[in-house]
């Protein structure tokens, strides 16, 4: 009786390590399976699934099933940020669904190729689904949306595994892994999809509507630093409707092959416009190289690629990534120190592009400071906007001082045209304005019909002031008779100093008698005109005027010619008359 207990606790025991090594082995109901009911809305999951890396590339699902123990590994990080990465990537987890809703398992990245293993029950048995997605895949999604979408549903089974395989573009093409797994019931998921696409359809929106604004600002200015702005912002539109996959819910997939063709034109363009719009040729030499360095050294990305070196092309935007910034950001402060108001507000532009870019590595690089849920494409494309409508801003500015240059260089050369026109002691108009005027003013007075009538004039004894009292004593006769000429003649009269002594004043739209009547109050006003010698002793001085009227088919010269006659016939006459011929 003995013997049959000893052996009877020998089998149990047997019995019960065997169920347990069962349990540790093959467990069905382990602390890691994710457990899902409908009262579910959003979960993250990647810090509850295990990942394996196929270095060969080559094994099948069915192996993938019966791998040895221990070789997945558990993630315990919210996001899959493997970095570059060119190996398969099987990704594993269980779900336990109680409940009758439909959840979706989505990424939050569009890869170039995944594939989607769900066990389902059928009666008693469990058959996986395969399902496709990837930007590369030739299938039909099941939920048109930029990421891959899977439904998780009543079939799935608890018991085994759920595999996420993840193949990059080529075994010699590296893929940035950068996303993280989600659940959610489907009205959470919709509604996060129609807020994502409506956040990013905004922000491309606000840069299409910046871009077509400048290019009509473009046509119709016809300044060229707004065509390179134009062409900055459009392609940075082009970039980041190719890296936010936002045309995918078109059914538009395969667009990757375009992306690096997209960074390395932004990057060309983006220092073009850097380099007008600063001047940092004739400003910044050394920052000029650097960036025409950076022009030259875009492209080679895309030679790169194309002659099969993806790590060369991988490099190169990296150092672009962080040198580009860099550069322009320097640029923008040196230009700013220097006195350039413009600067201010094209440094604050690339300090927000900059500061979302170190925002999405930030989160790229799963440091943990970001949280998964957040969609780190909203901050470049944040970013961008608020770039191009800084960029705008400082457009705005320098245009704004180019016309203030343009209105002081215009009102110079109109200063510079009029003092070369007048006489520099009296003020008055010189001969060269006389001989442009007369001329003018014959042609209107015949084509309109109109009189046209001329005073020449000359101080009396002029020459005697001079001779006794000297040159500056002989000015100040100049200018006070000028003011009287000025007191005596009307608004449209244009009188002219023509040389020395003598004066022509051109009277438009007057008779030869009114002319008479203008002349004799001139000669009457000059005559009681005085200056003060510096013993006290008042002088003064008479002028004689000669005044004619335009006739049929006279010339300038003849005009004047009569009229000068007409003055020395009243200075032969005795002075200080007013003579008409």
């Amino acid at each position: 009786m003995q013997h049959y207990d000893e052996k009877s606790h020998l089998m149990i025991r047997t019995f019960l390590f065997l169920i347990y090594a069962v349990f540790i082995s093959f467990p069905v109901w382990s602390s890691d399976t994710i457990k899902v009911n409908d009262s579910l809305s959003f979960l993250p999951i990647s810090s509850m699934t295990e990942y394996f890396h196929d270095t060969s590339g080559t094994m099948t699902f069915s192996e993938m099933q019966n791998i040895s123990f221990g070789s997945f590994k558990p993630l315990n990080h919210e996001r899959y940020s493997l970095g570059l990465f060119n190996d398969i990537l099987w990704i594993r987890f269980r779900i336990k669904k109680t409940g009758d809703k439909t959840v979706l398992l989505s990424t939050t990245k569009l890869m170039p190729y995944i594939d989607f293993y769900l066990p389902e029950k059928n009666n008693l048995r469990v058959e996986y689904r395969h399902l496709e997605a990837g930007n590369f895949n030739n299938t039909i999604r099941i939920f048109p949306f930029r990421y891959p979408v899977f439904p998780i549903t009543d079939k799935t089974s608890a018991e085994e595994y759920i595999y996420i395989r993840i193949q990059p573009y080529s075994r010699t093409d590296s893929v940035l892994l950068d996303f993280s797994l989600e659940l959610q019931d489907k009205q959470t998921f919709y509604l996060k999809a129609i807020a994502e696409v409506a956040i990013m359809f905004f922000l491309i929106g606000g840069l299409i509507a910046l871009g077509l604004y400048n290019l009509i600002l473009a046509m119709y200015l016809k300044i060229k630093i707004y065509g390179y702005y134009v062409a900055y912002i459009f392609s940075m539109i082009f970039f980041l409707l190719l890296r936010s996959r936002i045309l995918a819910i078109f059914g538009i997939y395969r667009i990757h092959i375009f992306v690096l063709p997209s960074i390395a034109i932004t990057y060309v363009l983006s220092m073009v416009f850097s380099r007008v719009f600063l001047e940092t040729r004739e400003n910044l030499p050394r920052l000029d190289k650097v960036m025409l360095f950076i022009i030259f050294l875009s492209p080679a990305m895309l030679i790169f690629l194309l002659t099969g070196m993806p790590l060369m092309t991988d490099i190169i935007v990296h150092i672009l990534t962080v040198a580009a910034p860099l550069v322009v950001i320097a640029a923008g402060f040196t230009r700013y120190k220097q006195g350039y108001g413009p600067a201010r507000f094209y440094l604050a532009a690339w300090l927000i592009l900059g500061t979302s870019v170190l925002l999405s590595g930030i989160g790229t690089g799963g440091w943990g400071f970001i949280p998964s849920f957040i969609d780190l494409e909203f901050f470049i494309a944040i970013g961008a906007f608020g770039e191009a409508l800084l960029l705008s801003l400082a457009l705005a500015d320098r245009i704004q001082i180019l016309q203030q240059e343009k209105n002081y260089l215009e009102n110079r050369e109109k200063y510079l045209s009029e003092i070369s026109l007048r006489d520099e002691l009296t003020g008055l108009y010189n001969k060269r304005m006389y001989l442009r005027t007369i001329q003018r003013k014959i042609e209107s007075s015949r084509k309109n019909n109109i009189p046209l009538s001329l005073l020449v004039l000359d101080i009396d004894h002029f020459k005697s002031v001079n001779d006794e009292f000297g040159h500056s004593f002989g000015d100040k006769v100049l200018i006070k008779l000028t003011d009287c000429f000025i007191f005596c003649l009307r608004s449209n009269d244009i009188a002219c100093r023509y040389g020395g002594e003598e004066f022509a004043i051109i009277l438009p739209e007057t008779s030869l008698s009114d002319a008479v009547l203008i002349a004799e109050r001139l000669r009457e006003q000059s005559a009681e005109a005085f200056v003060v010698e510096s013993s006290g002793k008042k002088i003064y001085r008479t002028v004689s005027i000669g005044v004619t009227a335009l006739v049929d088919n006279e010339t300038a010269e003849d005009l004047f010619e009569r009229a000068d006659r007409a003055l020395y016939t009243a200075k032969e006459g005795g002075r200080n008359k007013v003579v008409q011929l």
